[in-house]
């Protein structure tokens, strides 16, 4: 499949299946292209070594170590979705390039 330069997916760190609890972590959600976040399994070297360049070692280890359940009420997820839509929609605030 080529590699589309335009097309990007909300790629997060540690996947929405085994962190559910980092779902909408500002740190754990960022643009990644389609082809990593979708055929390379999120590209996770690649992108760690990214994420440290951006966020700093600290916050990439504290997101490696989060496992504190998060509830959301009905509420919260409503607020959630107003928040993201004045953000534009997506939950990230720019692009992490993966591909070496």
């Amino acid at each position: 499949m080529p590699d589309t330069p335009n097309g990007y997916d909300a790629g997060h760190y540690r996947s929405v299946g085994s962190a559910p609890n980092l779902h909408f972590n500002e740190n754990n959600c960022h643009g990644q292209c389609e082809r990593c976040n979708n055929y390379l399994s999120g590209n996770h070297i690649s992108y760690r070594i990214r994420l440290i360049e951006r966020i700093g070692h600290e916050a990439v280890e504290v997101l490696e170590c989060n496992n504190e359940p998060q509830h959301y009420s009905k509420d919260d997820l409503r607020q959630l979705e107003k928040l993201y839509k004045e953000k534009g929609g997506s939950c990230y605030d720019g692009k992490i390039q993966t591909q070496n």
